[in-house]
């Protein structure tokens, strides 16, 4: 005769003592809760499930034939509707809820701390840029060799001489509308204009 026994504690800190006498042969089976008996059956020879409340709390006790063999279980019911558990999904619920809220406020800090730092680093290049053109900086003649379209505007394509050499940088203007100089003509292939760049470092204007 099969005999098991399991052990579940409640929220409320109540034990309880679950086991169970089964016969494999004849089949009967005599559950019992605390040395009470609570399930009497008879000609157990099949699988079956036998639903237990214990507090407000749904158990399941399983007799399970699988190879002419029983295998025995004790598990609590999460998915069935009970007042219990609309209560856990309830509180299951709000828990996600407020995790989403945190990882949210997370990624906008995360996001916000990034475009500061971005913008910041951008600042201090732009600076030292600039210091470096002020102090080493040299003027010279740069030709248009090509307004190429994009799809976010227009790439200017450029080169001018620097240190004996020829160079050649493009920039990126963000719109596809004509680009008009000054004077209020557009600006074409060909032109020149007057570019400064930094000695030794031409990369650099």
């Amino acid at each position: 005769m099969a005999q098991l026994n399991w052990t579940y504690v409640s929220d409320t800190g109540r034990k309880y003592t679950v086991g169970i006498y089964h016969g494999p042969k004849t089949g009967h089976l005599l559950v019992y809760c605390n040395l009470r008996v609570v399930i009497i059956d008879f000609n157990v020879l099949e699988s079956k499930t036998y639903p237990l409340f214990l507090d407000d709390e749904l158990c399941e006790l399983t007799i399970e034939k699988k190879d002419n063999q029983f295998r025995y279980g004790f598990d609590i019911n999460r998915k069935a509707d009970t007042p219990r558990n609309r209560i856990r999904k309830k509180v299951e619920k709000k828990h996600w809820r407020q995790t989403l809220l945190f990882f949210g406020a997370m990624g906008i800090c995360v996001a916000v701390f990034t475009a500061f730092f971005l913008h910041f680093g951008a600042r201090q290049n732009s600076q030292k840029r600039e210091a470096l053109l002020a102090g080493f900086g040299q003027e010279t003649t740069a030709h248009i060799d090509e307004l190429a379209p994009t799809e976010e505007g227009t790439l200017i394509r450029f080169s001018f001489v620097a240190d004996g050499k020829v160079k050649e940088a493009e920039l990126a203007y963000p719109s596809d509308t004509p680009i008009v100089l000054d004077n209020g003509m557009p600006l074409n292939t060909a032109d020149e204009f007057r570019l400064r760049y930094v000695i030794n470092r031409p990369e650099i204007w």
